[in-house]
């Protein structure tokens, strides 16, 4: 099945309702916070042009997650990076302006497809996936990367 991408990921965001990690809000923002810090501890960044696009879709998901969460508690006690959608918007346009020079329409939706698997996951709070969104976000900071 062909995801829709953005529109996609908003479809399923409406579907799920509340996310499972609002029903937790504390072990969530613990866990994400962690998840993240992880991401940016392991050394890597994006260094080609379908890694760009997938940082731009996780950041662009990422700001879904946000516009989701019922208890403002949850954003608030978000590492810094993650707290504000306006940042993830920020972001998400930062990785697709260092892409569009390079990228092909192919590597765009393969990166949606990949966003809207982590989101889900993230969402669903999927045993052993919950966490890939927010650990590949600490790796897509804007700044890091080829140059």
């Amino acid at each position: 099945m062909r995801s829709n991408g953005i529109l996609g990921a908003a479809l399923l965001a409406c579907m799920a309702g509340v996310p499972a990690h609002a029903q937790d809000a504390q072990r969530s923002v613990s866990s994400t916070n962690a998840a993240f810090e992880q991401g940016q501890a392991s050394g890597l960044s994006p260094q080609t042009a379908s890694e760009y696009l997938l940082c731009h879709a996780l950041w662009q998901r990422w700001e879904l997650v946000l516009a989701g969460m019922a208890s403002p508690g949850f954003s608030n006690g978000l590492h810094s990076a993650l707290n504000d959608p306006r940042k993830a918007a920020k972001a998400a346009r930062y990785w697709l302006k260092r892409a569009r020079t390079y990228a092909s329409g192919e590597d765009m939706a393969a990166a949606q497809e990949k966003a809207d698997r982590d989101y889900a996951a993230y969402i669903q709070n999927d045993p052993g996936r919950e966490t890939a969104l927010p650990w590949n976000l600490g790796t897509c900071i804007p700044g890091q990367g080829r140059k």
